[in-house]
C-alpha cells in the first residue's frame, strides 16, 4: 500500500517507533523510503499467558473501516475480526465511530524454555504467501525449516494450509 511505505507511517500503527523498525530491519535510514514488499521486522512486545499470546495495538478507526478490514489490509492478516471483537466486548463491530481507539491483538508468541537454551530468543510473526516455502522462509529469517514446521500445527500440507495465515519462526 502506498500509505505503508514510510517507516513514520508503518511505526504509527505498531505504536513503536520508526527507529526501532529500522534497527530491526537493518535498514540505515529510518527516513528512506521503503520498497513494496520489503521484508520489515517490526518489534513488539509481545503478552504471552497460557494459550493465547498477542501483542495488543491500538488503531484509531477510519472511515470506510471495519474490523475485517483493517485486519487483513491494515494489518495483513496479523490478526482476524473475530479476535478484535473478543478485545473490544464494550464496542459494538458493525457501529464504532471514526476516531475510537480500538485494540487490534496481534498474533505473536514467545520462545519455550526449551527454545532459549537452545539460543532462540525471539519468535518472529510472519503471514504465509501463496508462493512461500519453508526453506524458502526459512533462508530468509535465517532459521532452521524443521523449527518452523514443529512451531506451527498445520499438518502435513503446510504450505496450503498456512496460505495468508500468520505463523511463527523461532
Amino acid at each position: 500500500s502506498p500509505n505503508f511505505l514510510s517507516l513514520s507511517n508503518i511505526s504509527d500503527i505498531f505504536d513503536t517507533s520508526p527507529l526501532s523498525i529500522a534497527r530491526a530491519s537493518n535498514i540505515k535510514a529510518e527516513d528512506k523510503s521503503l520498497i513494496p514488499g520489503q521484508v520489515l521486522l517490526v518489534p513488539v512486545t509481545c503478552g504471552c499467558t497460557g494459550n493465547h499470546s498477542f501483542a495488543n495495538v491500538t488503531y484509531e478507526i477510519n472511515h470506510g473501516d471495519s474490523y475485517d478490514f483493517v485486519s487483513t489490509t491494515t494489518y495483513e492478516n496479523l490478526t482476524n475480526w473475530k479476535v478484535v471483537m473478543n478485545a473490544n466486548p464494550h464496542l459494538q463491530p458493525n457501529l464504532v465511530p471514526i476516531g475510537t481507539k480500538v485494540v487490534f491483538p496481534l498474533f505473536c508468541g514467545c520462545p519455550s524454555k526449551n527454545q532459549l537454551e537452545r539460543g532462540i530468543d525471539y519468535m518472529i510473526t510472519y503471514v504465509w504467501q501463496p508462493n512461500d516455502n519453508v526453506s524458502l522462509v526459512a533462508a530468509k529469517f535465517g532459521a532452521s525449516p524443521v523449527d518452523i514446521l514443529a512451531e506451527n500445527n498445520y499438518g502435513e500440507n503446510f504450505t496450503a494450509a498456512a496460505n495468508n495465515l500468520p505463523i511463527l519462526i523461532p
